[in-house]
């Protein structure tokens, strides 16, 4: 019985410390997981960000490729393919305050004056 005591006392130290080191290396494991999850959920709304901005940059310089055509040529073709283009830039833009939505309205007033004044057009505004 004193052999056991003495026996047990020797061995709950290191049996208490590697216990505890097991623990230890399991939550560490548990936490880079989550942390990795994370990351990549993080990464992926980013690179969806990414492709979504690299769509609009695309659907800008058609339009204005294509409004230099009409300033060019006075092709009213080009005309609709640069409304095409600017609507599908906005439409990609998607999620906008509600007061940017006006804004908006007031810019598109702009860029039409500002083509129909090139083509010589004062009717529109």
């Amino acid at each position: 019985m004193i052999r056991t005591r003495v026996l047990w006392s020797r061995l709950a130290w290191p049996l208490l410390l590697a216990c505890g080191f097991l623990i230890f290396v399991s939550a560490c494991s548990i936490r880079l997981v989550i942390t990795s999850q994370s990351n990549s959920e993080l990464m992926n709304r980013e690179l969806q960000l990414e492709n979504k901005l690299w769509r609009i940059v695309e659907s800008v310089r058609v339009a204005e490729s294509e409004q230099r055509g009409y300033l060019l040529t006075r092709d009213p073709d080009y005309l609709g393919d640069f409304r095409t283009m600017r609507d599908a830039a906005a439409a990609a833009v998607g999620r906008r305050r509600p007061g940017a939505t006006t804004g908006a309205r007031r810019t598109r007033g702009v860029d039409n004056a500002q083509i129909h004044r090139a083509a010589g057009d004062d009717t529109s505004a």
